[in-house]
């Protein structure tokens, strides 16, 4: 992809076709799209974290996987920040839907 298509569209059709690779099974596609979902996404963990910003159901969401992974533990709920994005992003591309099934243009099935 050229420097001009991903200035066009931030999230374009690069994100869209990557979606349409991991929906058709490409573990390749997959693990490029977690990449890129955790950029993105990172920011967005780290400010629900410190000022509970955010959707409150992501917040929630994000608050109680910083409980679960600290078990009580006096450490800074930001040290999690990266365990955290990295579950959300697996969760989000492990729940995308498969591709349809594509009909065979000859048989009609």
């Amino acid at each position: 992809m050229n420097h001009e298509s991903r200035s066009a569209s931030p999230v374009g059709t690069g994100l869209l076709a990557l979606t349409d690779r991991v929906r058709g099974g490409d573990r390749i596609a997959r693990d490029e799209l977690q990449s890129r979902l955790q950029g993105g996404l990172a920011p967005v963990v780290r400010l629900a974290l410190r000022r509970g910003v955010g959707f409150p159901g992501l917040v929630r969401w994000v608050h109680q996987t910083c409980a679960e992974l600290s078990c009580d533990r006096n450490i800074p709920p930001e040290r999690y920040a990266s365990e955290i994005t990295r579950r959300l992003c697996s969760a989000l591309v492990q729940e995308l839907p498969p591709a349809p099934a594509r009909m065979d243009s000859a048989t009609g099935v």
